[in-house]
């Protein structure tokens, strides 16, 4: 099951390519977004630190400004929230992310499952990923990934970079409806009637 607390993305280059291929002129007129990584140790689960910024936060600079993980961790603080494990919920996004100027807090949980594995029962890890809406305080993005063992690795990185970049995107600004054009007005307006006698050809 998920946690509403989870997790964040990835991509290097050679990887990461669908997402990376979205960022293309046609969003230059929208405002860059703005995010923090928010990456959490869940209880008996691997520190995923190192992997996310290698594999994800360098990678998920092009699709905007990032702010570091102490500036949101003082912000939370200087809103009254201290506790570690607190940081990667996602009613902390909505109170951290507005005071930030944040558009969307990404956050990536490792967590620890106890799961069948022949006749024993095994430990098997996961890398929980949620992406928040700070505006609006949806959460547009919730996805679990299976770990290699223990690691986060690069193609996990990858599918990770590449469910993220599109969430990020500011969506493009719908064209203005071009008003129909009034067949009656548009028509020229009646010739003058030709004299009586004369040829309308004459004119």
């Amino acid at each position: 099951m998920f946690s509403l607390r989870i997790l964040a993305l990835a991509a290097l280059t050679g990887w990461g390519s669908t997402a990376l291929a979205q960022v293309d002129d046609s969003t230059s007129s929208a405002p860059a977004p703005k995010f923090a990584v928010v990456v959490h140790k869940g209880r008996g689960a691997p520190n995923l630190k190192r992997p996310v910024k290698k594999y994800i936060e360098k990678k998920l600079k092009v699709f905007g400004d990032q702010v570091t993980f102490n500036q949101y961790r003082k912000a939370a603080r200087q809103a009254g929230i201290r506790k570690k494990t607190e940081l990667p919920e996602v009613a902390t996004a909505r109170t951290v992310g507005p005071a930030l100027g944040l558009s969307h807090v990404i956050i990536v949980e490792s967590v620890r499952e106890r799961e069948q594995v022949g006749k024993r029962k095994k430990n098997v890890f996961y890398a929980e990923l949620a992406v928040v809406d700070v505006n609006s305080g949806d959460v547009l993005l919730t996805n679990r990934y299976k770990l290699a063992g223990r690691r986060l690795n690069l193609a996990i990185g990858v599918e990770m970079v590449d469910a993220i970049g599109p969430v990020l995107q500011a969506p493009e600004p719908e064209p203005e409806p071009v008003p129909e054009e009034d067949p009656i007005a548009a028509a020229p307006a009646n010739p003058t009637p030709p004299h009586r006698g004369e040829s309308p050809r004459a004119q």
